[in-house]
């Protein structure tokens, strides 16, 4: 692999890890970058989706209470 080839590939992966290549998509490929953080048997259901924008992180979490009652300290 040629200095430009490796060049070119570390640049497409710095854009896949900032989200650069999904702007122009559309809302199906933003649901392929949501990642499960809680076990199928836990009381909670929690999925996060993370965005990363220059110099910051932005982290979007859902929490579903999947008991009948109420949680509290999550």
């Amino acid at each position: 692999m040629s200095q430009l080839e490796l060049e070119d590939e570390v640049q497409d992966d710095l854009k896949h890890a900032t989200g650069e290549f999904t702007k122009d998509a559309d809302d199906s490929n933003k649901l392929n970058r949501i990642l499960q953080v809680t076990g199928l048997g836990d009381p909670v259901n929690a999925e996060a989706y993370a965005t990363v924008h220059h110099y910051e992180t932005v982290l979007d979490v859902t929490v579903i209470n999947r008991t009948m009652e109420t949680l509290h300290n999550l």
